[in-house]
């Protein structure tokens, strides 16, 4: 737990946090009514893939075992 501010840690949080604003901004009516269903897809389908992302064990992981 030395280095939290890996590259997969800023793109598993940038994604997360993205999809998270997009999501709300929908919800709170800043998209158009239009869009608003495509974005409402897109941001659960990206935040599911960050959430996989923040899950998945990745080659070079500090926590692994020597």
């Amino acid at each position: 737990m030395k280095n939290m501010l890996t590259r997969d840690h800023i793109v598993w949080s940038l994604g997360f946090v993205a999809s998270v604003l997009a999501y709300g901004a929908a919800l709170a009516d800043i998209i158009p009514p239009a869009y608003a269903p495509k974005v409402l897809a897109v941001s659960g389908l990206l935040g599911f893939i960050a959430g996989k992302l923040g899950n998945s064990p990745l080659p070079g992981d500090s926590n692994k075992e020597k």
